[in-house]
């Protein structure tokens, strides 16, 4: 499972909501996808974009490498991006915690980033024993390249993530079917990373109310891990607080 963020976790910032996003694949289906991802990039990367990595926000946002770059643009960039992930063979988790309600609920808002890891870590853990497979997690690096350890933010979450397989959760057992400790990579190193970026961009785009994005949540909304059913609700689209 490849995990990435949207929007902050400390109070302090402005943002509504903290979402943990994990897009799943099967080590089978890891070949695959890389090509899909390197042909899109050799086909709309070009020019200044040769060495760019697929980052939605600074698209959308035109910043960094895309600075400039009009509408018209963009929607080139982003419309086959979301085609092409929405038929790669992969499921979709996200946790979104309500960060008012979630001070509401509980004393300490610290625990927004806990819970958010913690519900994704168990659910991630429900979906390889419903496929009776084993799985890692490899998470977006915040610690810079230059630092050879993890910053305090890695390590707060690798600590988390390692609490819950070891010993469970509140209401979850050990998850003792991701079998390693997660990793934490360069995005710009793991195309199954910049999928996840996309993903939850587009995810944090559709929670906030703007409809920019709808096309594209349309998509990804494919993606997300359902029960027999078809609910999303507590399998593959987790609001917390209720």
């Amino acid at each position: 499972m490849y995990v990435d963020e949207a929007g902050v976790a400390e109070l302090t910032h402005p943002s509504t909501y903290f979402i943990t996003t994990g897009v799943i694949f099967h080590t089978n289906d890891l070949y695959s996808m890389k090509n899909e991802i390197q042909n899109y990039k050799n086909t709309f990367f070009i020019g200044a974009l040769e060495n760019a990595e697929i980052h939605v926000h600074k698209i959308w946002q035109s910043k960094s490498e895309f600075t400039g770059m009009l509408p018209p643009a963009k929607t080139a960039l982003l419309d086959p991006l979301y085609d092409i992930i929405s038929k790669l063979p992969c499921t979709v988790i996200t946790v979104l915690i309500d960060k008012k309600k979630f001070t509401s609920k509980h004393s300490n808002p610290n625990l927004i980033h806990y819970y958010a890891y913690m519900i994704l870590t168990e659910r991630y853990d429900y979906f390889l024993r419903d496929n009776a497979s084993k799985g890692l997690i490899r998470i977006d690096r915040t610690s810079s390249p230059l630092e050879l350890k993890l910053n305090c933010r890695d390590t707060d979450t690798l600590e988390l993530i390692n609490s819950v397989r070891r010993n469970g959760s509140y209401y979850h057992p050990p998850a003792t079917d991701i079998v390693e400790e997660p990793q934490f990579l360069h995005s710009h190193h793991r195309k199954g990373l910049q999928i996840a970026d996309a993903v939850c961009y587009c995810i944090g785009r559709k929670s906030n109310g703007h409809t920019d994005f709808d096309k594209y949540w349309d998509l990804i909304y494919t993606k997300l891990r359902h029960s027999k059913y078809g609910q999303i609700g507590g399998f593959g689209f987790i609001s917390y607080p209720k």
